[in-house]
């Protein structure tokens, strides 16, 4: 498996933007907070890479915030993976201050880390300002007093991500550029939003309580 010392190798060749490589999969190595440091200075100075997927690499809020703060000068990141890693609350909020500035980010993966009341809260305020980017988000149990909200959190975070999928595709339905989209909250209705989207972001932990809750305020035509 590759270190931390192997990803500043690697950080240090894509550092070079003339670097053809736009699609880089470090999954299940042990890049770790330090890791992400290097890789944080490539993406600074490499705006090639479009896909990233750091699936289970030991990633904490620390390098959580590096990574995204390097990102707000990537406008070329399309897909970034970060499940099944260790990124709490701080890194939420890092995530969620950043998010607004990464119009382009098409996926992101967070599923899968212990998420906390108010990094899901401040992440499903920050998707209102971002109708491109979709997410696949799992949401640990809380303490017991907090587990209604979690999940209130979490069903608005998921109702965005289901406006957000319904209005790529009548783009790519209607051929029309996103410019023309106003802001997600004020051009979609939710009984406009059908179930067959529903399939793609159910949160994984408890989907019944999600589904109970959506279905009170979305028509589930499929």
């Amino acid at each position: 498996a590759i270190g931390p010392k192997g990803v500043q190798f690697l950080a240090q060749v894509l550092q070079n933007d003339t670097t053809p490589i736009t699609k880089l999969s470090l999954s299940s190595n042990r890049v770790e907070d330090s890791g992400c440091l290097y890789l944080a200075e490539s993406l600074r100075l490499n705006h090639r890479l479009t896909c990233l997927n750091l699936q289970i690499c030991a990633i904490r809020d620390v390098g959580m915030s590096l990574l995204v703060d390097a990102l707000r000068d990537h406008p070329s990141m399309h897909r970034l993976d970060l499940s099944g890693n260790w990124i709490r609350r701080e890194g939420m909020f890092s995530l969620a201050s950043a998010l607004p500035s990464l119009q382009n980010l098409k996926l992101l993966d967070i599923w899968g880390n212990p998420l906390e009341l108010k990094g899901i809260q401040a992440v499903a305020t920050a998707m209102e300002e971002c109708p491109r980017c979709t997410m696949d988000v799992f949401v640990a149990n809380g303490d017991i007093e907090e587990d209604e909200q979690i999940q209130s959190a979490s069903t608005k975070l998921q109702y965005l991500v289901s406006q957000n999928i319904y209005l790529q595709r009548q783009r790519k339905l209607q051929g029309e550029p996103d410019s023309v989209w106003p802001p997600l909250l004020h051009s979609v209705d939710k009984a406009s939003v059908h179930g067959h989207s529903l399939l793609y972001f159910v949160v994984r932990n408890r989907p019944d309580l999600f589904l109970r809750k959506a279905s009170s305020s979305l028509s589930p035509s499929v």
